[in-house]
C-alpha cells in the first residue's frame, strides 16, 4: 500500500523526525489564513507533482488560495487531486535524499543516500549515490551509517545520524516495504526537515486506520477504481501492453520482462480473488465483465500469464472466450496457457483469434511484436 505524503509525514513525526508545520484541506472553504504563505502540494500517489505544476511556493495568504484553488482542479498523471497539504516555507541550505527498502535478491534491507537530493534526483549519477545493506538479524550499526554518510564528509553529523536511526526504527516497526525522504533537506539554522516522504507499507501489515475512505481518497484513477469494484488489484501506466496475472508477483514479474525486452505497460493487473476459473456460469460472466473493462484503456495488447497448478485453465479459458472473443478481432490477445486442464483450455480456444503458448518467453515475444504491429 502506498501513502500519500501527508500519511507518511504523520509517522514521521510520531517517530520523532522532523516535518514542516502542515494543514490538510480537501476544498477552499477549508483553508485558514496564511499571512506568511506557505507550500501548496497535492496529495496523488504518483512522481513527478513538481515538474506538473502540482507544487506551488506562495509568499502571502492571497497566492495560497489561489494555488489551492488551481491545484484541487489538476488531474496529475491521471490521478484527480482531492487533497491538498499546504505546508510552512523552509529557507533551504543543502538537500539530501534517504531511503530504506528491502533488497529481495539479496534477502536485505539496503539503505540508499546522496548529497544532491530534490527534484532531478532521476538524473544522479550512480558514482554519486552510496549504497548500504543491512542484515535485519543484525541490525542497524553505527559503522553502517558511517559507511552511508562518508563519502560526503557527513560520517560526524550527529543529528544526520539520528534521524537516519529514527528513519530504520519506522521501516521495522511498520514493516515497509521502502521509506524515502526527498528531500531531506538542511536548513539555513542548520536544523534537519523532512520535505517530502514515500512509504510502502506491506498490504498484510496496514493498520485499518490507513484503510479508510478518507485516507485513500484520490488513490485510484477512474479505471483503477472499476476494477477495485470486482475486488481486483489494477495499477494504471502510460503504454502499450496490460499485462494480466493471478498474483501481484506474476504480473510485476511479466510487466519486467516487457519492459526489460523494450516493451512498454498499460496497466498491471492482479486477478487476485476474482473467480475467472469458476465453474459457476454466472461468476463466469462477472469475471468476463471485468476483463473487459481493459479494453476501455485502448491497449495494444493484451497480454495474460497463467500457469495453473490448482484451478482449472479450461473454466479461466471459458471466461477469457466470453471476454474477449469478439475484440480479440481487434485487440491482440496472448494466453500463454500452462498447468492444469491446459489442453483442454486451448480447444476451447481453438477458434478464436486469442494467440495460446505454454513457454513464457514466446507470449512475451507475441505481446511485443503484436504491439508493435498495431502501430
Amino acid at each position: 500500500m502506498n501513502l500519500f505524503e501527508y500519511q507518511g509525514k504523520r509517522m514521521f513525526k510520531e517517530a520523532g523526525i522532523p516535518v514542516p508545520d502542515s494543514f490538510l484541506a480537501s476544498n477552499t472553504d477549508e483553508l485558514l489564513e496564511f499571512e506568511n504563505g506557505g507550500v501548496v502540494k497535492a496529495q496523488v500517489l504518483t512522481g513527478g507533482r513538481g515538474k506538473a505544476g502540482a507544487i506551488k511556493k506562495c509568499c502571502n495568504d492571497s497566492e495560497v488560495k489561489k494555488a489551492a484553488e488551481e491545484i484541487l482542479s489538476m488531474t496529475v498523471k491521471g490521478h484527480k487531486v482531492e487533497k491538498i497539504l499546504i505546508e510552512s516555507l523552509c529557507d533551504i541550505k543543502e538537500e539530501y535524499y534517504f531511503s530504506v527498502f528491502i533488497d529481495r535478491k539479496k534477502k536485505l534491507f539496503t539503505m540508499m543516500f546522496t548529497d544532491q537530493g530534490g527534484m532531478d534526483i532521476e538524473s544522479v549519477s550512480h558514482d554519486k549515490i552510496t549504497l548500504v545493506d543491512v542484515n535485519p538479524l543484525i541490525g542497524l550499526k553505527e559503522y553502517m551509517i558511517k559507511k552511508l554518510l562518508f563519502p560526503y564528509g557527513l560520517d560526524r553529523d550527529n543529528a544526520l545520524k539520528e534521524v537516519i536511526y529514527k528513519c530504520y526504527d519506522l521501516f521495522t516497526e511498520k514493516q515497509m516495504q521502502m521509506l524515502e525522504i526527498n528531500p531531506l533537506a538542511r536548513a539555513n539554522d542548520d536544523c534537519l526537515i523532512a520535505l517530502d516522504s514515500k512509504i510502502i507499507l506491506d498490504d498484510w501489515n496496514v493498520d485499518e486506520s490507513l484503510k479508510s475512505d478518507d485516507m485513500k481518497a484520490g488513490d485510484l484513477t477512474e479505471f483503477e477504481k472499476n476494477m477495485a469494484d470486482y475486488d481486483v488489484t489494477a495499477v494504471e501506466m502510460d503504454g502499450d501492453i496490460v499485462v494480466i496475472g493471478a498474483g501481484a508477483g506474476v504480473s510485476m514479474a511479466t510487466s519486467d520482462s516487457i519492459a526489460g525486452r523494450g516493451g512498454s505497460v498499460r496497466a498491471i493487473i492482479d486477478l487476485g480473488t476474482l473467480p475467472s476459473d469458476s465453474a459457476d456460469e454466472e461468476l463466469s460472466d462477472y469475471a468476463a465483465g471485468a476483463f473487459r473493462l481493459l479494453l476501455t484503456l485502448n491497449p495494444k495488447t493484451i497480454l495474460i500469464n497463467e500457469y495453473m497448478q490448482a484451478g482449472r485453465l479450461d473454466y479461466e479459458a471459458r471466461t477469457i472466450k466470453k471476454a474477449f472473443e469478439e475484440s480479440s478481432k481487434t485487440v491482440p490477445v496472448v494466453f500463454r496457457c500452462k498447468g492444469r486442464k491446459s489442453e483442454e483450455a486451448k480447444k476451447i480456444l481453438k477458434d478464436t483469434n486469442i494467440y495460446i503458448t505454454e513457454s513464457y518467453d514466446e507470449a512475451i515475444e507475441a505481446a511485443l511484436r503484436k504491439a508493435k504491429e498495431v502501430r
